[in-house]
């Protein structure tokens, strides 16, 4: 078989053998409940039907681990790179598989492995030993792990790659497949920039100073109201006092509140919720980002989500594409969004509005800031694809589109402050 491509699940973008992507371990998340059906001539059909309503990045495949950082090497491989945070990332769902995972028997065809994730291990003691012990390690002690962890994360991603792993899902008393999900890691960059500049219905900002310091607020509160406010002092008690129970679940808690993701989903950022991070979380004062170097990839995995959300994107396993067409599936999947949506949207302003009529105008003596009025106005009439076209040498060519004729559209360049003297507005047929 000749080399192959995989697709990011969130962008439809192809990602070829060098680029850098995010693997997800994803256990199939709906339940299926029997149907029995009978056809016309009265004999019995039994039906799987998918059980799951509602909606979420999760719904269908739900996360059980933060994204890995790794490259894609060809023929379903993956390199792992580097770094604490994607070795603990790892361990993190290699402690969660050792509990649940099932044992998959090597089977009759060569893609048939078998998956034995508690019989591979012991092959890794110093993995053993890391995950059997009950106290936090340092990022060398994690780094340290590095030989081991490539050999557990080949073994995991052969065993998922070939649909030939399943785990008991603890919360819902069933036993379901698992499988990868694959972003590319441009789609991870993006989707942390959407998430971080939403704005609530109440205008609170998503920015990562503003997010913190709202679960900070939260968490802090409910420990006070329940008695459970820690001292600064950092000394045995409070060490013990950090890790508890209380404290974990009122941060864990503000996080799920501040990202609006459910319980359900959050149990993977209580395992990297570390003592340093809880203690500014969960303490009043002003935060140091500095001092909770582990809550970047919480972030990173929250933000996730809540672009996913936000664009109704789900989790689904890898699927692979042709080679021979580079990227080209992905830029004409791109192309048919953007033109889609253009439509769509279309529709839905002349729907509210009425038809819509296209400008373009010429502002003169003017800079980047008055394309942001005109922005602002934007979204509380009938304009939509307000655009800058071009900036320079003080012009600033705008195109526009409203429900408003020409003299309307004058009308409202002067209420909002520009000289039509000095402007030029153009219809455009």
């Amino acid at each position: 078989m000749g080399s192959f491509s995989v697709v990011c699940c969130s962008s439809n973008q192809v990602i070829k053998p060098g680029a850098l992507c995010r693997l997800f371990v994803v256990g199939q998340a709906c339940g299926y409940q029997p149907l029995v059906l009978s056809d016309q001539r009265g004999d019995s059909h039994t039906l799987s039907q998918a059980t799951t309503k509602g909606g979420g990045a999760g719904i269908y495949w739900s996360p059980l681990s933060f994204g890995i950082l790794a490259q894609y090497q060809d023929y379903g491989s993956f390199s792992l790179l580097s770094s604490p945070g994607n070795y603990r990332a790892l361990l993190s769902v290699l402690n969660h598989l050792l509990r649940y995972a099932l044992i998959t028997p090597k089977g009759d065809h060569h893609h048939d492995v078998a998956f034995d994730l508690r019989g591979f291990l012991p092959g890794c003691p110093g993995v053993v030993t890391f995950l059997s012990a009950k106290r936090e390690h340092t990022d060398d002690e994690v780094l340290d792990l590095g030989d081991e962890l490539v050999r557990v994360w080949a073994y995991l991603v052969k065993g998922l790659y070939h649909n030939r792993a399943a785990y008991f899902d603890h919360l819902h008393h069933q036993h379901r497949p698992l499988a990868l999900a694959v972003m590319h890691e441009h789609a991870v960059h993006v989707m942390k920039q959407i998430a971080s500049e939403r704005r609530d219905f109440t205008g609170r900002s998503y920015e990562v100073k503003d997010f913190l310091s709202f679960v900070q607020d939260q968490a802090s509160a409910d420990l006070a109201a329940h008695d459970r406010t820690l001292s600064p002092t950092a000394d045995d008690s409070v060490e013990a006092m950090v890790a508890s129970f209380a404290v974990k679940s009122a941060v864990n808690d503000a996080l799920s509140s501040a990202s609006r993701i459910g319980n359900l989903e959050m149990w993977i950022v209580r395992d990297h919720l570390d003592g340093q991070t809880l203690r500014e979380l969960s303490m009043p004062g002003d935060l140091e980002f500095e001092k909770m170097p582990r809550m970047q990839p919480i972030l990173e995995h929250l933000y996730v989500l809540m672009a996913m959300n936000d664009m109704n994107l789900t989790f689904s396993p890898l699927v692979t594409a042709v080679m021979d067409d580079g990227t080209e599936p992905g830029s004409r999947f791109a192309s048919f969004v953007r033109r889609t949506s253009d439509m769509v949207c279309r529709d839905d302003a002349e729907a509210s509005y009425g038809p819509l009529t296209a400008f373009q105008a010429l502002f003169k003596g003017v800079t980047e800031g008055d394309a942001l009025i005109v922005r602002a106005w934007s979204l509380h009439t009938a304009v939509c694809d307000v655009e800058p076209i071009d900036d320079q040498d003080g012009l600033l060519k705008l195109s526009f589109k409203m429900s408003a004729s020409f003299e309307q559209a004058k009308e409202i360049l002067t209420e909002l402050g520009f000289d039509t003297a000095a402007v030029s507005l153009v219809e455009v047929k």
